[in-house]
């Protein structure tokens, strides 16, 4: 995360790593930044200890699968995000995927570095996602339904929904402009810079991709909402012989085919922004038109050919050309 001059006021910006990602929030105004990343940290550790599916002692893993169960209002307001997520997506983004049966059990500096060439991990047996509208949600009561034997993976929407909440804390309670940005799910709140914070789009072949650094992407001034990227190169590792990705087409249990290198979303929320790029990497050939006919901003980076556009996407500038100051890395 790179920053300089907002406005001719120095600004300010905090990193550290958490959820497995960096993250990092900018400010615009004289505060301390640190007692905002604080702040930040102790929503993020919170939502680790309700949701991670990487923990054994999560609110999430002790609710009874059958019943309806009373849930924390934190924990209710996750699954409501994820099931958002499902229908806007048109079940393309559905929190029932099964990511361990594909190797993904761990943080994935640990997935990937346990992976040798002399060992052949095989996935299991085909199981087909079990699929999100069998869970019920009651918000009167607080109570959620999860059928029997339905795990949830609230990573990515948890993720998004989070930094939504924290952009919008950190102006409430601090009364500046901020931007924070989860590991790629970018959300701002309160007054920003006049040209708006500019996001430099990265597209990293990551640890076990084509063997190249794809190297900085455009720059993209964003004056408000959200934006995300999700990508097939970024987040890889290797099971029994075969190239992984994290994000899984519903319909087959497996990793959605590779037609987009990557895809990237400005939308009113770092949360909708999110499922839209999922979503549209999962349709792969179709995403232009599923994002063209919801009037969705969106940039797809295919695997071989030109860039391609929706909806009035920001314009981007080339790396070379991008200004200094208010820089942010996606």
């Amino acid at each position: 995360m790179m920053i300089d001059n907002i406005n001719r006021r120095r600004a300010s910006a905090y990193s550290w790593h958490q959820l497995g990602t960096r993250c990092t929030v900018m400010g615009t105004g004289p505060g301390d930044i640190r007692l905002a990343a604080a702040l930040v940290q102790g929503e993020l550790a919170l939502l680790d200890r309700t949701c991670s599916r990487f923990r054994s002692d999560t609110e999430l893993a002790e609710v009874t699968r059958g019943r309806w169960s009373e849930v924390s209002a934190l924990l209710f307001s996750l699954i409501s995000a994820a099931i958002r997520s499902a229908e806007l997506s048109d079940g393309a983004v559905d929190p029932t995927v099964d990511l361990a049966r594909l190797g993904y059990d761990r943080d994935l500096s640990l997935v990937q570095l346990r992976y040798s060439p002399a060992e052949d991990r095989r996935a299991g047996p085909l199981v087909l996602t079990p699929g999100w509208r069998g869970i019920g949600l009651n918000a009167s009561s607080s109570q959620v339904f999860l059928p029997e034997g339905v795990d949830l993976d609230l990573g990515s929407s948890a993720k998004a929904w989070a930094a939504d909440q924290a952009a919008t804390t950190c102006a409430e309670v601090f009364g500046d402009g901020f931007l924070v940005n989860l590991g790629g799910d970018i959300a701002t709140a309160g007054p920003g810079p006049a040209d708006g914070w500019q996001v430099m789009i990265e597209e990293s072949a990551g640890t076990f991709g084509a063997g190249q650094d794809l190297g900085a992407g455009p720059v993209v001034s964003l004056h408000h909402g959200g934006l995300a990227t999700s990508s097939t190169v970024s987040r890889t590792w290797r099971q029994g012989g075969r190239l992984r990705h994290h994000i899984i087409d519903p319909s087959t249990g497996e990793p959605a085919e590779p037609v987009w290198r990557t895809v990237s979303v400005a939308a009113a929320s770092a949360e909708l922004a999110n499922t839209a790029s999922t979503a549209a990497v999962v349709f792969g050939e179709q995403a232009p038109l599923w994002l063209t006919e919801r009037g969705i901003a969106a940039r797809l980076a295919p695997t071989h050919g030109p860039v391609r556009y929706t909806c009035g996407w920001p314009v981007d500038r080339e790396p070379g050309t991008r200004p200094a100051d208010n820089l942010a890395l996606l």
